[in-house]
């Protein structure tokens, strides 16, 4: 869940391109929702006891990208009449990318280094599914399938929201541009039919959300078409903002400092104490956080005294709007892989030093692989095909050795099959088997990582394996698909 702004001339995370009254002022309350989202999302994956609510902030996020990359292509389409849809693209390549296959590869190399082979199965296949971003389809497949109900949270579980959002960039400039290619041909005002064809789309998403959360949860959490509302919503909400902003001011300051207040509070009393694992999402609940993140948008900072600007743009909380989406990508895997090191669950001390240590990496990430990726003139990164074809080589590389590991298991596994056949096969040995096969531990079904819920506690796998008296949470829980319902990072990671 990347909620990133479209400059590209300063390497500052900003939403000042998409202000309603200015295309350079840096919006302090976008910043300071993506300080809450991200905050939600971190405390609910590390302390989901406490947070029992925390995963929608990944909702955060979505109504966020929907208002920002909607206000961009609207402001494309006013100056030039069309979409540069391939610079759009590779802009999208170069601010997300390089951070988030930096996190895959550095998942790979541990696990193809200190990861027991019992997991890599599973593992790669995720691996393979953020590589390509489809991750929350993988899922969702795994959701409605039975044997896959005792699969425990992977290290990359959380770029579920990460993939709906890159599926979302693929898609909507191409609604936006065929609304502009009909408004050409004087069927409704441009601005008209953009908001009309993206209003449908919204309207469809919405009411599919509503029927897959009741007849199919599990996957609903997880899937684009049940979370495209969200985006729409934001979407909308920047094309009436785009005709509105001139008399935005004439709406009472101190009622709109009231309703900036009001999506504060909502959204964190929904992370409190409204949502648990037990919520069915996204569905009529996720109006909440959805509502409330467009009554701060709309606001748009008001002049009063009684607004929350001072609080939204002290330094630090600035500081962790520019460092969330690192701070996201990086937050989730040492939760997994760390207890599996350890061979055990992390104590109260052990998560404060990981939450510290994770924020400083968010910050080197942002600093010396976003900004400095995304900036950079070397080797022509600027030009959209060498962005576009540099994607391209680093995805093909990090799903085949994903591919490679995933192969590798089902050799391994197909050998010892054929082995032990072959040694019980004989007619003196058949009676007796010996003591390494009867020895043999079962694949394991619990993980000291599956204390640390999915993103939401997720409805993905959630079997409590009982077997030998564990009551340990080996999978993101299939009712809460929330959690991987995750993040993206667990998602609800």
């Amino acid at each position: 869940m990347s909620v990133v702004d479209d400059s590209e001339a300063a390497p500052r995370t900003a939403a000042a391109d998409v202000a309603p009254r200015s295309t350079t002022r840096q919006r302090a309350d976008i910043q300071a929702l993506r300080a809450l989202a991200v905050t939600l999302v971190v405390l609910f994956h590390f302390w989901p006891g406490r947070m029992p609510g925390g995963y929608i902030g990944v909702d955060v996020f979505f109504v966020i990208s929907g208002f920002l990359i909607t206000s961009h292509l609207l402001r494309e389409v006013d100056r030039t009449g069309s979409i540069a849809l391939g610079r759009f693209w590779a802009r999208r390549a170069r601010r997300l990318l390089p951070a988030a296959y930096l996190v895959i590869a550095a998942c790979v190399v541990v696990t193809l280094v200190a990861i027991p082979h019992t997991d890599w199965q599973q593992w790669f296949r995720e691996f393979t599914g953020a590589t390509l971003y489809v991750e929350n389809w993988v899922l969702a497949a795994d959701a409605v399938d039975y044997l896959a109900a005792d699969n425990a949270p992977s290290p990359v579980q959380h770029y579920w929201s990460l993939s709906a959002e890159e599926q979302f960039y693929l898609v909507w400039p191409l609604l936006v541009l065929g609304a502009a290619f009909l408004a050409r041909r004087g069927l409704l005002g441009r601005r008209r039919l953009v908001a009309l064809v993206l209003g449908v789309a919204t309207v469809a998403s919405f009411v599919y959300s509503l029927r897959a959360t009741t007849h199919d949860p599990s996957a609903a959490y997880f899937v684009t078409p049940a979370r495209a509302w969200q985006f729409g919503a934001g979407a909308l909400l920047a094309v009436w903002a785009g005709r509105t902003r001139h008399n935005l001011p004439s709406v009472p300051a101190a009622f709109r400092a009231l309703a900036a207040w009001a999506g504060y509070a909502l959204i964190l009393l929904g992370g409190f104490a409204l949502f648990d694992s037990s919520t069915p999402f996204p569905g009529t609940a996720a109006l909440v956080p959805v509502v409330a993140t467009m009554a701060v948008i709309w606001a748009d900072e008001p002049d009063h005294r009684l607004a929350p600007n001072a609080l939204a743009r002290r330094r630090p909380v600035g500081y962790l709007g520019d460092i969330s989406y690192s701070l996201y990508l990086w937050h989730w895997p040492p939760l997994i892989i760390i207890p599996v090191l350890l061979g055990h669950e992390l104590g109260l001390a052990e998560r404060l030093i990981l939450l510290i240590t994770v924020v400083l990496v968010a910050a080197g990430s942002k600093r010396y692989i976003e900004d400095r990726t995304r900036f950079s003139h070397r080797f022509g990164l600027q030009r959209t095909g060498v962005a576009l074809g540099a994607t391209a080589v680093v995805a093909a590389l990090l799903a085949g050795t994903s591919l490679a590991g995933t192969a590798t298991v089902d050799r391994e596994t197909k050998q010892a099959t054929v082995s032990t056949q072959q040694y019980l096969a004989h007619p003196l040995r058949a009676s007796a088997p010996p003591r390494w096969i009867l020895s043999t531990p079962a694949p394991m079904t619990t993980s000291p990582a599956s204390s640390c819920p999915l993103p939401r506690p997720s409805r993905v796998t959630s079997r409590t394996t009982q077997a030998a008296g564990s009551t340990s949470t080996r999978a993101i829980s299939r009712r809460a698909a929330p959690s991987a319902r995750s993040t993206t990072p667990t998602s609800r990671t």
